[in-house]
Order: C-alpha cells, then sequence, then structure tokens
C-alpha cells in the first residue's frame, strides 16, 4: 500500500508541473495601429499558461537572442535588419526555469523603434534606426525549452527540442504626418532627439512639453523616459517634471514596464536597502497598489512575483537575501 501510495505521489508531482509549450499562449499587441514615421512604437509580448498546471519555461528577455526568432516584414515583404547586440547566455548546469501558475502571464514590452530598422541615413540622423511609412507584419517565436542551450553545448545533444511557441502575427502601420500640427510636433521631437541627453538640461524639451503635453502622440513616452532615468542615482536631478508626474503620465502606456523598480527613487526606506530582491518586491507592491487598473499595476504585480521566486530559490540555495 505505503509503495502504492508512493507512486502516486510521484505521478501527482510530475503532472503538476510540466514543461509543456502546448499549455502555453503567446501574444503580441499594440496600444494602437497606426504611427506616426519617427513615433515610438510598443510591443507587449506576452506569455500565458492557459493549462491547469504549472508549467516551466524560459523567462522573457528579447536581450537574450538565443531564445527567440524574431521578424519584422516591411511593405514590400522583406524582412527588416534587427540590431545585432545581444546578451551572450552560458549554461554550465542545469536550471529550473521560469514557472507560470494556471492563468498566470509573463511579460516583455519591446521598443521596436530601437531593434529593428533600416539604418537612419537621413541628411539630420536623429536616431538609429529609421522606418519609412507603410505596413508592417510581427513575428515572435520563443523557444521555451530554457535548458535547451546546456543540452547542446555541455551536454553535447544533437536535435534538442527547443519547445517553440509562436506568437499571433501584429499587424501595424506607419505613416506621414497628416497635419502641420503633427508635422511640426514631430520636428520639436526630432530635435530633442539630435540633442541626446544634453536636451533634459535645455529649454528644447520644457518648449515640447509646454506645446505637447496632451499630445495623443507617443514622442511624449521617449522624453519622459529619458528624463526619469536621468533621476536615477546618482544623479537624482529634477528636471521638469518630479518622477511622481512622470509616472502618472506613463502608468497607462506599455512604456510603463521599464519604470517597475522606480519605487527605489521614491520611497525614501528603500534607497539604502542594498538586498537584491525584498526592496524591489515592496518597491513593486506598492506602485501596484498606488495604480490600480494601470498597466503600470500589471507589470508591477508581474515583477513582483518575479522577484519573490528569485528570492525563494535563493534562500533554498542557503544563501543570505
Amino acid at each position: 500500500m505505503k509503495k502504492y501510495i508512493y507512486i502516486l505521489l510521484i505521478g501527482f508531482s510530475l503532472y503538476a508541473q510540466t514543461r509543456n509549450p502546448d499549455l502555453l499562449q503567446c501574444t503580441l499587441s499594440v496600444e494602437k495601429d497606426t504611427f506616426l514615421v519617427d513615433e515610438p512604437i510598443y510591443v507587449e509580448f506576452k506569455e500565458t499558461n492557459i493549462g491547469n498546471v504549472d508549467v516551466l519555461t524560459q523567462s522573457l528577455n528579447f536581450t537574450i537572442r538565443e531564445f527567440y526568432s524574431a521578424t519584422l516584414l516591411g511593405p514590400d515583404g522583406s524582412r527588416i535588419p534587427q540590431d545585432s547586440y545581444h546578451a551572450d547566455v552560458f549554461f554550465s548546469d542545469p536550471i529550473e526555469g521560469f514557472l507560470l501558475k494556471p492563468g498566470e502571464s509573463q511579460y516583455c514590452v519591446i521598443p521596436i523603434h530601437n531593434w529593428f530598422g533600416n539604418r537612419d541615413i537621413r541628411p539630420v540622423t536623429y536616431q538609429q534606426f529609421y522606418l519609412p511609412a507603410g505596413r508592417y507584419s510581427f513575428k515572435i517565436t520563443h523557444y521555451t525549452n530554457n535548458n535547451y542551450v546546456y543540452e547542446e553545448s555541455i551536454l553535447k545533444q544533437k536535435n534538442v527540442d527547443k519547445m517553440p511557441i509562436t506568437s499571433n502575427e501584429l499587424v501595424f502601420y506607419i505613416i506621414d504626418p497628416q497635419t502641420p500640427e503633427q508635422e511640426d510636433e514631430r520636428q520639436l521631437f526630432m530635435k530633442c532627439k539630435t540633442m541626446g541627453r544634453w536636451v533634459l538640461h535645455s529649454d528644447v524639451v520644457k518648449e515640447y512639453f509646454d506645446n505637447y503635453s496632451e499630445s495623443n502622440l507617443f514622442y511624449k513616452y521617449d522624453l519622459l523616459y529619458r528624463l526619469i532615468m536621468c533621476m536615477e542615482p546618482p544623479t537624482n536631478t529634477q528636471l521638469y517634471y518630479t518622477t511622481n508626474e512622470i509616472l502618472d503620465r506613463m502608468k497607462n502606456s506599455f512604456i510603463s514596464y521599464y519604470q517597475t523598480d522606480v519605487g527605489l527613487q521614491i520611497y525614501d526606506d528603500l534607497k539604502n536597502d542594498n538586498r537584491p530582491y525584498t526592496p524591489r518586491i515592496e518597491s513593486c507592491q506598492r506602485l501596484a497598489i498606488k495604480y490600480p487598473n494601470t498597466q503600470l499595476e500589471k507589470y508591477c504585480n508581474y515583477m513582483a512575483r518575479s522577484y519573490e521566486r528569485n528570492k525563494e530559490n535563493r534562500l533554498k540555495e542557503g544563501k543570505s537575501e
């Protein structure tokens, strides 16, 4: 009888946790389907456990190129070049993987304008990449077997199953400015871009926000993001908007994905806490409570769960947090 119970427990344990990619669903989405030329484009990549058991997968990090195959097709149907930068991955031991419970999702927001495009060779180079007007389609395949690199490089296994899962095909459009006002906003934004980080110490950004702070275009998000980055330690410089004011303006945008740790700047009791996970967990939880029913709340709750699991794994290894 004891043997029978033992076998049942083993079977339940295997059933309760799996690496089955069929239980995962990947979706790509944008906040709108039409953008002006040079307007920032943020794509949310979401992976969800649609099964009724825990699933192990590879965590979403677009800079770890080994686990992605991404294709952006341009107006003529040809493949748009992708930035070659990526973070190298080395596995000397197998790892557990990123666990998704039934119904849980993990996220990654991809700024298309920073990763894809033709080199900007216009008379005045405003940015690294350029996407002209036209129809675009974007698709990603995520390799969910987080140990496939280890299996190939260390174990020397052949024909390793990467456990791929492919997203929907996302279609969006880029158009030229339709009104003189839109072109004026674009030109002022580009003037900011040509100045790099120095724009944050000039009157140019003030001119932009004085005129276009309520614009429905996404140029503002690029500038807000650079403003908040400059307020990180050791600079701690207040530039035009406070950190809280910037969060209020970003909270419903996909770009808020990059602000989940900003609580470390605005909560004094967390600023000097050097532990790797606890202050980040607390920061995310506080921001999630402060900004209910927003994109920022969604991303903060996800990041808090991720940090909590990293903390648990660290403690299991006998390391202090």
